[in-house]
C-alpha cells in the first residue's frame, strides 16, 4: 500500500497536537470526526490513543494496568 491510500480518521480534540497536520504534510489523507473511542482510528478494528509519558505515569493507569495483569 502506498502513503497516499492510507486514510486515517482522527478525532477532532487531536487537532491541536499538531498530529493530522504531520500526517497530512507526508500524504496520509485524514478524516477529522468525534471519535466516542480513542483518538485515531487506523483500520477497521484498529483504534490508537495517543498518551504522553505523563500519562502512561499516571498513579490511575497504573492501577488499572495492575488490575488487568492480576485478572
Amino acid at each position: 500500500m502506498k502513503i497516499e491510500e492510507l486514510r486515517i480518521i482522527v478525532d477532532e480534540r487531536e487537532k491541536k497536537s499538531g498530529i493530522p497536520k504531520l500526517l497530512s504534510s507526508i500524504g496520509v489523507k485524514t478524516e477529522i470526526r468525534t471519535l466516542p473511542i480513542g483518538d485515531y482510528i487506523v483500520a477497521p478494528e484498529t483504534v490508537v490513543e495517543r498518551k504522553s509519558i505523563r500519562d502512561l505515569l499516571s498513579p490511575s493507569l497504573m492501577v488499572v494496568y495492575l488490575i488487568n495483569v492480576v485478572d
